[in-house]
């Protein structure tokens, strides 16, 4: 059988933009990113943005349900690292916590967007 976590990661995703979400963020209007906020906090996923610092930049309110967490957990500006270890505390998150911001930075070094999906 599946553990809860194992069960919740399939429908999670961590994406990592390194040197492009606030570009893009800055040339859309306000109308173009209301619409995208209410896509991204209707989806049935988990869905989280970071920047290349692994500092949050967005957290839809699925993933907050889907891991336990406060709103006050998830806010702008926390690091992944803050985020995962939240997880450990509430019981959704049994990995490594470093090694998951290990290969995050990893990927924003080379210049890479990356998406994490955990089965």
């Amino acid at each position: 059988m599946a553990s809860r976590e194992s069960r919740q990661m399939r429908n999670a995703a961590i994406f990592n933009f390194p040197n492009t979400t606030s570009r893009f963020s800055a040339r859309m209007n306000s109308s173009a990113k209301e619409l995208l906020l209410d896509v991204l906090n209707n989806m049935s996923q988990g869905v989280l943005m970071f920047d290349s610092e692994t500092r949050l930049l967005f957290c839809n309110h699925r993933y907050i349900e889907m891991y336990g967490l406060s709103p006050e957990a998830a806010k702008p500006g926390c690091t992944l690292r803050d985020l995962l270890n939240r997880r450990m505390k509430a019981g959704t998150f049994s990995g490594n916590p470093e090694d998951t911001q290990s290969g995050c930075c990893k990927a924003s070094r080379e210049g890479e967007p990356r998406a994490i999906f955990s089965s």
